[in-house]
């Protein structure tokens, strides 16, 4: 089976970020051990571009643990 060619930014963004948090856990401070992480994608614009900010939180917890950036 042939895989679907993404066509835009967030579709990209998305599918790269599952791999990532798919693939590792992060530590979590308040569950002093690594979890995996819940990403939040918010796709922004400045002067033209488009970026991704990813924001990643514990799935027991929910504390906020890191931000990833994506650019065009």
């Amino acid at each position: 089976m042939q895989e679907e060619e993404i066509v835009n930014f967030s579709d990209v963004v998305r599918k790269e970020v599952m791999e990532i948090v798919n693939e590792r856990e992060w530590w979590c401070h308040h569950c002093s051990t690594y979890m995996p992480v819940d990403p939040v994608i918010e796709i922004k614009e400045e002067n033209g571009k488009r970026y991704a900010v990813v924001n990643l939180y514990c799935v027991a917890c929910e504390t906020y643990l890191d931000t990833l950036y994506w650019y065009e």
